[in-house]
């Protein structure tokens, strides 16, 4: 059946539909397959929510608490559901002939990733994506960087063919570059983000690695300013870190924005740990700035405003988590990774 945005009673067959497929279902696998299939990263839920940015606010304000509300309630079922399993298997196992296990818990890059996800579409952003080897123009040329630009570099960059037209991408800033090029010929406001892999060959001290997660995003609105951006990224700052970010905007420069700034959060190491803090030492997250001009009308947008944002999700997840040393989370100490997460 497919559901449309405009007949509710859909998404409520739907949460029926799931209630009495869950509570039927016999064994542990069979609900995890169900669980993918609804709420899982490309489950049905999952794809209604990451559509929302296609509609309009008052869409939005209504279908957004409709679908988190079924959301909610089908993985409250499911957890409870595995409680029961769990309670059965252990009524007929000898514990005592099994061996020590660890039980495994989701990295702490996904849970973030799925956060930001929840963040973003409850104010009206779409998710797009791109792929990790991608064209030289759309990672450079088009992002106004010549071909003497520093970045362009053997040194920094990755390529993937003697001629240079492909590379492991280094900035998702590319991904906005193919959506303002599949919109060039639609008159249309925009409110997008992505996440994804980057590749720099820069891993040198404890805050850098050679593969990041980076967060990106547009919003193209009439009116949009730099005080709507700084207001923005606060907002986004304090829904991930769940508290009050103190944040500096520095005036920077970067060939596709006019003007730019590098954001900053203030941080210090307490007990061998990098926390947020007032009193700390600002600590470098991310860029934005207004669209550069020459790419708006490139794309057949001359009158056109918007900003963009991108930001290292891993030092995001350095102050949330207390981590000093980004490649903690990808050297595959299970332990180390568990005690950040019992630390909390």
């Amino acid at each position: 059946m497919k559901l449309t945005y405009n007949d509710p009673e859909k998404y409520e067959l739907i949460q029926n539909q799931a209630i009495e497929i869950i509570q039927e279902t016999k064994s542990i696998q069979s609900l995890h397959k169900v669980k993918a299939e609804l709420i899982g990263e490309s489950g049905f839920i999952t794809n209604e929510l990451k559509g929302l940015g296609k509609l309009s606010l008052e869409e939005k304000k209504f279908f957004g608490p409709l679908l988190n509300g079924i959301k909610n309630k089908i993985s409250t079922l499911i957890k409870e559901k595995e409680e029961e399993f769990s309670q059965k298997n252990c009524e007929k196992t000898d514990f005592g002939l099994l061996p020590e296990t660890d039980i495994g818990l989701k990295h702490i890059v996904s849970e973030s990733i799925e956060l930001l996800h929840t963040i973003f579409n409850n104010i009206g952003f779409e998710f797009f994506e791109g792929p990790d080897i991608e064209k030289t123009y759309y990672n450079f040329d088009a992002l106004n960087m010549p071909e003497d630009h520093p970045a362009r570099d053997n040194n920094d960059t990755f390529y993937m063919s003697n001629d240079k037209s492909e590379l492991l991408r280094t900035q998702v800033t590319a991904v906005q570059i193919r959506l303002l090029e599949s919109i060039s010929r639609i008159n249309k406001d925009i409110r997008a983000y992505s996440i994804g892999n980057v590749f720099r060959n820069d891993s040198h001290d404890a805050t850098h690695s050679c593969q990041f997660q980076q967060i990106e995003g547009i919003i193209l609105e009439k009116g949009v300013t730099m005080q709507h951006l700084k207001g923005f990224l606060e907002y986004l700052l304090e829904s991930f870190f769940e508290r009050k970010v103190k944040v500096e905007f520095r005036p920077s420069f970067f060939p596709f924005t006019e003007p730019s700034c590098e954001v900053f959060a203030y941080a210090k190491v307490e007990n061998g740990k990098l926390i947020l803090s007032e009193d700390g030492e600002p600590l470098e997250i991310g860029g934005c700035g207004i669209i550069h001009p020459t790419i708006l009308e490139r794309f057949n947008k001359p009158n056109a405003q918007a900003f963009a944002f991108g930001m290292g999700l891993e030092r995001w997840i350095m102050l949330k988590y207390g981590i000093k040393n980004i490649h903690s989370l990808y050297n595959n100490q299970i332990n180390e990774l568990k005690n950040i997460k019992n630390s909390l």
